[in-house]
């Protein structure tokens, strides 16, 4: 049984290498899911497809898709990395170097020991158990923020020093060029869009990470502190993006960045 799933999926791989170009060419939003997990793969994989998101490719960890140099015209990628963390990381690295794929995690309950490397390498982390509704949520809030960096007009924007390229992924601080991961780049963004102004960490999670705020949820503080370590500090020694408490992040609408 274990034998013919891998074959389907074999299958399922040199389709996607033959079509890759008109699929890059379409509109439709292209979902890896990665699970070793054959009916968790399948049941999800049919929730979003019901959803209206029918370009889901549902593979193991081990299947060339996955085990060769990556997968590419892939938009999103799930990760179930509860059968086996190395694995996983393994994975999760290799689809890291395609910086256009967001990536969400699922993990299992009670993942603390290898949370950190976990949330390292993807842009949003779900823990079992977990009502399948929010990965609907998730996918539905990333898909739609990379719509908006898409758009010819949002294409490039600046803040001050700061410059975002976020068809690239990168920045620009004064001379200086920043790699961004796929969720920094959707925070800067909000961040830059609202310069000046408080943005509460609730807006900044739904619209940069695809889900409602919690105050146990870590993530967007990760995210944050890598945009400020990317980003640099001031002629004051102080970061750019400040903390306003008990309200959320503001990004300054101008300043010197030191050199």
């Amino acid at each position: 049984m274990r034998g013919a799933g891998l074959h389907r999926e074999d299958e399922t791989y040199a389709a996607l290498k033959d079509v890759g170009t008109a699929r890059r060419s379409s509109d439709a939003e292209r979902i890896l899911f990665i699970s070793d997990d054959d009916q968790f793969r399948s049941l999800l994989c049919g929730l979003l497809a019901v959803h209206g998101y029918p370009n889901v490719i549902g593979v193991g960890s081990q299947t060339p898709l996955v085990s060769s140099n990556g997968p590419a015209h892939v938009d999103i990628a799930i990760v179930d990395t509860s059968a086996s963390h190395a694995e996983a990381v393994r994975v999760l690295r290799k689809l890291k170097k395609n910086g256009h794929t967001s990536i969400v995690v699922i993990v299992a309950n009670g993942y603390n020991s290898a949370g950190g490397e976990l949330a390292t390498n993807g842009d949003v982390l779900i823990a079992k158990p977990f009502d399948p509704r929010e990965l609907v949520f998730v996918v539905r809030g990333m898909l739609h923020g990379r719509a908006r960096g898409a758009s010819p007009g949002r294409a490039s924007l600046s803040a001050g020093p700061v410059t975002l390229h976020a068809l690239l992924n990168t920045a620009t601080v004064a001379a200086r060029e920043i790699d961004l991961t796929g969720a920094e780049t959707r925070v800067l963004e909000e961040l830059m869009t609202n310069a000046g102004n408080p943005v509460t960490r609730d807006h900044l999670t739904r619209r940069a990470l695809g889900r409602a705020w919690s105050p146990f949820d870590r993530c967007l503080d990760t995210h944050i502190s890598r945009l400020r370590r990317k980003i640099g500090q001031d002629l004051g020694g102080r970061t750019p993006i400040r903390t306003i408490r008990s309200v959320g992040y503001l990004m300054l609408a101008d300043w010197e960045p030191r050199t």
